[in-house]
């Protein structure tokens, strides 16, 4: 799995370094990691610094590191589980985009001193951001990626299901299953990342 997400990644680099470079920012290759929840942090030290509340993935802005918790991706089914990597791994390297032309550094500033309503809404236009980039790279790469058949119909399935409404007792921080569904699926369609401006959007589509 790590080697699929480092081949992956790789890709993704390549992909992305052209736009990113157009915009006057610089796209470094990201590092990648597996970790294992309640395991030794040493064992995967870029890691160590784990989100509460339980994640299958994260991005270390500090060492452009994507994380994910390798046994959240083991299923039954393997077609199900490697489409849900590949979304996973795109959202990430998502935030890896977000950070390179400092939307993440501009997200945290404006983050000071605002009330939590406002805070979990931009949380919310970030986090539907990073799946709509990723969204983006999957579109234009399903026949390499093999997202095609049944497995693009699990991955629609997937970022259709995912969402805040999956847990109502936590923040509404990430948005819900029907606004993740549209900004994915609308960028995937358009292969563009200009598709992708939840910051500009109504409250109502990143809710």
């Amino acid at each position: 799995m790590l080697a699929y997400a480092r081949l992956m990644v790789g890709c993704m680099q390549r992909a992305w370094h052209p736009a990113v470079s157009r915009t006057g920012f610089s796209l470094d290759v990201p590092r990648v990691d597996a970790y294992t929840v309640g395991g030794n942090p040493s064992v995967a030290p870029l890691c160590k610094y784990r989100p509460d509340g339980g994640s299958d993935a994260y991005y270390v802005s500090e060492n452009k590191t994507i994380c994910f918790e390798w046994k959240q991706f083991l299923d039954n089914d393997p077609a199900w589980a490697v489409v849900y990597f590949q979304f996973v791994l795109a959202h990430e390297f998502g935030h890896h985009v977000q950070s390179a032309v400092e939307i993440l550094n501009t997200f945290e500033f404006a983050h000071a001193g605002a009330s939590e309503s406002v805070q979990l809404q931009d949380n919310r236009r970030m986090e539907l951001q990073a799946s709509c980039l990723g969204a983006a790279y999957l579109g234009a790469n399903k026949r390499t990626l093999r997202l095609t058949g049944i497995r693009l119909d699990a991955w629609e399935y997937q970022v259709k299901h995912s969402g805040d409404d999956n847990n109502p007792k936590d923040d509404r921080d990430h948005g819900s299953r029907k606004n993740h569904g549209y900004w994915t699926l609308r960028a995937f369609k358009s292969t563009n990342p200009s598709s992708c401006n939840t910051f500009t959007a109504p409250a109502t589509r990143v809710s």
